[in-house]
């Protein structure tokens, strides 16, 4: 550390001598002492001049996470001096040069503190240049200005306000007034004005501003992106368009590749930043190669041991990464690629900058290489349902639907356990342009898949029957059926319906709209897809995990016919020309459907549970075959029931 001697017109960057600097700053000015005045005039003016006096010297930032592994919960502190990191410094140098003069086109990194550079700048204009009207434009008005939500522009800019000294900012109520109706900061000078703004097509029309913050360009709204923009280039000079990249769409996209623009892309990235860089390497002929290692130090232990970088590059690949170019990599990095959610696609747009990163692989080529090697024989044969007791009976048949990966007891019955039946469903129109109907029984206990059935020719009332049939078929040590869950999208109504009116009460309950799995549920039966991560996001991590054992063939073929779009949000491309033994030779991947619904069932029983209206529970009044615990006293009394009243109706009296 560098020896310290105070002066006030010199902050230091050392992060032990910057809160040093602060402390006997902020002490000298608010003593009660002749010449405070004097001396706050001089800070004030200091900081007019400099923006990074002021920013170095006084500026906070909000920071919620916990950024190093060795610090405990009890020591967060999310006011953190602003010490700018080193690629941060030049992209702020040369929007302060071009400022209200010309626009200036920025593509980062996530997680390099853009938005707060954004907020900084802004509020350092609305303290010390008089005049100066300044709009940040956001997605939606929530993301631009939700008071309380550090999530939103203008938030962020009245907490840094409020940490920053009185006697620097003024008094609010008579020097500013911060107006949350109007979504404004304005100074009592009536000239010097910061508004949030949603993006819309008319943003701020008819009105003159220094400069346009466009915060996350890319991901706002289409086609109002671009109409925002003809809108507000008669307003100002100067519109400084900040995102990471959202596909190779949009207006943000368009002047990012837009050659004829002379003013330079500036660029933000992660591989700039000494917090993420330590270790940065290549990899070349399938090994990690240090980059520079006296810029970012030398590679770490753990990757020139041969076995442990032999099962990270494994974990990476299984995932879907790409390891044959040349890009960069760092163990930060490499963390960021395996956290659960993440994928190629996201990674490569909001880490790598890159916009046409969609058409990869959802469920990763060396996964599914890797699960085939688990893949085992079934046993074939057929379920014949009585459409009237909806149970079923089994017959062994080497051309039949119906697969079993479990041993059958002496009265062909299959093992008790936790299972759960789920369903994709179809037309059933058959024809070779037709999807599968598929079905899969899962074991939730054993984390094992134990039977699969897949038909393009099978109606959706049909299905229900079989499902129901199978559902009583496999059963816990109780005797209670498997847990029933469908897509209730499309065709899945007309299975609800059938579901409903056999009074089959052990199915799943409908979600909230884009609920994580933990939400409530409601009353509405079968699974409703809002987007589809939320349902094959959580199944390729149980894949990933070996959580889930998928023994069969042709469903982890299925497997390879899901890509990722720009956005993340994996898509089915149906291949025309596939041969599927069931007879659907569009190869819909159906089974995944069925599987990753039987995995959500499995997570969230216990909620399933916790949210049924126990008034419903069955007693001597309401019982019936199909509600109570198979050969139990209430079972055999339904049936007794039902037996009476088929005689009583058959009485000629």
């Amino acid at each position: 550390m560098a020896k310290y001697k105070y002066n006030h017109l010199k902050v230091p960057d050392d992060p032990i001598l910057n809160a040093k600097w602060r402390e006997e700053t902020i002490h000298l000015a608010s003593q009660n002492h002749p010449n405070v005045e004097k001396f706050r005039h001089q800070i004030r003016e200091c900081c007019r001049k400099d923006f990074w006096y002021w920013a170095k010297g006084f500026a906070y930032v909000h920071e919620a996470r916990i950024l190093d592994d060795d610090a405990e919960l009890e020591d967060l502190d999310t006011k953190v001096p602003f010490l700018p990191w080193p690629h941060q410094i030049p992209i702020a140098n040369h929007i302060l040069k071009v400022l209200g003069k010309r626009d200036v086109r920025l593509v980062k990194s996530r997680a390099q503190g853009a938005s707060w550079l954004i907020v900084l700048i802004t509020i350092w204009l609305w303290l010390f240049r008089r005049g100066a009207k300044v709009n940040l434009v956001s997605k939606d008005m929530d993301a631009a200005d939700k008071p309380g939500d550090m999530d939103s522009l203008g938030a962020k800019a009245f907490w840094l306000l409020e940490a920053l000294p009185e006697w620097m900012t003024g008094t609010q109520r008579k020097d500013w007034n911060r107006n949350k109706s109007d979504h404004t900061f304005t100074r009592m000078d009536g000239e010097t004005a910061i508004t949030f703004y949603a993006c819309t097509a008319n943003v701020a029309t008819g009105g003159r501003a220094l400069v346009f913050f466009m915060d996350e360009h890319g991901k706002h709204p289409r086609p109002q992106d671009r109409d925002a923009m003809a809108s507000t280039q008669p307003i100002s000079r100067c519109r400084i368009c900040v995102s990471t990249p959202f596909g190779m769409s949009g207006e943000f996209a368009k002047i990012i590749h837009d050659n004829t623009i002379s003013e330079p892309v500036l660029v933000l990235a992660w591989w700039d930043n000494p917090t993420q860089n330590r270790g940065l390497y290549h990899i070349v002929k399938g090994k990690p190669v240090a980059v520079d290692e006296e810029k970012y130090g030398p590679l770490l232990p753990e990757y020139l041991d041969y076995e442990k970088w032999t099962k990270l590059k494994e974990r990476l690949l299984e995932r879907g990464y790409d390891l044959s170019s040349d890009k960069y990599h760092s163990p930060w990095y490499d963390g960021e690629c395996l956290r659960q959610g993440a994928n190629p696609v996201l990674i490569s747009q909001e880490y790598d900058m890159a916009f046409g990163s969609e058409g990869a692989q959802y469920f990763a080529e060396a996964l599914v290489n890797r699960l085939k090697n688990f893949v085992r024989r079934p046993i074939k044969g057929e379920f014949s349902v009585n459409p009237e007791s909806l149970t079923g009976k089994w017959t062994e048949n080497p051309d039949g639907r119906l697969k079993l990966w479990c041993e059958l007891d002496i009265r062909g019955n299959p093992p008790m356990g936790e299972y759960v039946v789920a369903n994709d469903v179809s037309a059933g129109l058959g024809g070779s342009s037709t999807s599968n109907s598929a079905t899969c029984v899962f074991n939730r206990r054993t984390g094992k898949k134990v039977a699969s059935f897949a038909s393009p020719s099978i109606i959706p009332y049909e299905l229900a029957e079989l499902s129901i049939a199978l559902c009583r078929w496999f059963v816990n040590y109780k005797g209670d059926p498997a847990f029933l869950i469908w897509e209730a999208n499309g065709y899945g109504g007309e299975f609800t319906k059938r579901v409903e009116r056999a009074n089959f009460q052990n199915y799943y309950r409908r979600k909230a709209k884009d609920s994580p799995m933990i939400g409530r549920s409601t009353d509405k039966a079968g699974y409703w897809t809002y987007k589809r991560s939320l349902l094959l996001g959580p199944y390729r991590e149980a894949l990933l995990e070996g959580h889930f054992d998928n023994p069969e063939h042709e469903s982890l073929e299925e497997l390879r016919q899901y890509q990722m779009g720009p956005d993340g949000e994996p898509y089915h491309v149906g291949e025309a020309d596939k041969t599927d033994p069931s007879g659907a030779k569009g190869a819909h991947g159906d089974r995944t459907i069925a599987e990753a619904l039987s995995w959500e069932a499995s997570c969230s029983f216990g909620d399933q549970l916790k949210s049924r209206n126990y008034d419903n529970k069955p007693n001597v009044m309401n019982a019936t075959e199909n509600n109570v615990p198979r050969e139990s006293f209430a079972w055999r009394r339904a049936q007794y029931l039902k037996e009476f009243r088929k005689k009583k109706n058959e009485t000629n009296w």
